[in-house]
């Protein structure tokens, strides 16, 4: 199926242990979610065109100060697409800049364990950046009964520890894979936790955080508050527990007469078989 024709519909490839869904943009040929505002926790909008089995979505989110973020053509991923998420902090005087896309669940649920967790990995793109080395942050948030915060990765953090961002070209970011050179530093009281505001292995926080019951409550791409600009995308965010994974691919709904033009041609081709 020509998944530009399935506007707004659920768009599923399933295996045994992975399934593949498409999250529109809220509009045609693109979003551009944004608030002037600077007060935390800042602006948010739903991504209306998926809701999961267990009521997950996307959002925008903690968009403040005019740092912009959406689902837009500018820079699609791989052949056959024509979107990714785009988002821009203007950096300069618009010190709070900071966006970000969640996928959290409507019923504040658990969308896994942590200890369960076997797939987190997701494709970004650094258009350009103020910063050496920077790319979009990726980030879990996790919570048990006595402890809560966010595992940040952020290539900019300590550049030391990160793989080399090469500007204007994706890669893809796999903290199972690569969970012992893939390092995140932890927030709020998961400081306390492990035992370091320090950035560490997710190998090493996998390891400080097994057996307590931690449960992954979001996760998400974005931009955190900072003076620097940032121009950057992400796509195919995959997220799975106990081996069933899911990746979710973004693209814009096309335009109308995008949208007409390939009516048509669905309509011929279907006229074409009935003649044969």
């Amino acid at each position: 199926m020509n998944k530009t024709i399935a506007v707004l519909a659920l768009a599923v490839v399933s295996t045994a242990a992975l399934a593949q869904v498409t999250v529109y943009s809220n509009n045609a040929g693109g979003d551009a979610f944004t608030d002037a505002g600077i007060a935390n926790p800042g602006a948010f909008q739903q991504i209306n065109s998926y809701t999961g089995p267990n009521s997950e979505t996307w959002y925008y989110n903690e968009v403040k100060d005019s740092t912009t973020i959406g689902i837009d053509t500018s820079e699609p991923w791989g052949a056959g697409n024509n979107g990714s998420v785009h988002l821009t902090a203007l950096g300069g005087t618009h010190t709070n800049g900071k966006a970000s896309i969640s996928l959290v669940r409507n019923d504040a649920g658990s969308l896994g364990a942590f200890d369960s967790l076997t797939h987190w990995n997701a494709d970004i793109r650094t258009e350009s950046s103020d910063l050496q080395n920077q790319s979009m942050i990726l980030r879990l948030y996790v919570a048990n009964q006595t402890s809560q915060g966010f595992l940040v990765f952020d290539s900019g953090w300590t550049p030391a520890n990160a793989p080399v961002i090469t500007y204007g070209q994706w890669q893809n970011m796999d903290f199972i894979t690569n969970a012992n050179s893939l390092y995140v530093r932890g927030t709020n009281s998961l400081v306390t936790t492990l035992g370091t505001s320090a950035e560490m292995s997710f190998a090493s926080v996998q390891a400080a955080l097994s057996g307590q019951g931690f449960q992954v409550l979001s996760a998400n791409a974005g931009w955190g508050t900072a003076t620097a600009a940032f121009e950057g995308y992400m796509d195919n965010y995959t997220l799975g527990f106990n081996g069933q994974a899911t990746t979710y691919d973004f693209e814009a709904v096309p335009e109308p007469m995008t949208m007409g033009i390939l009516a048509a041609g669905a309509a011929l081709a279907a006229r074409r078989r009935k003649k044969k």
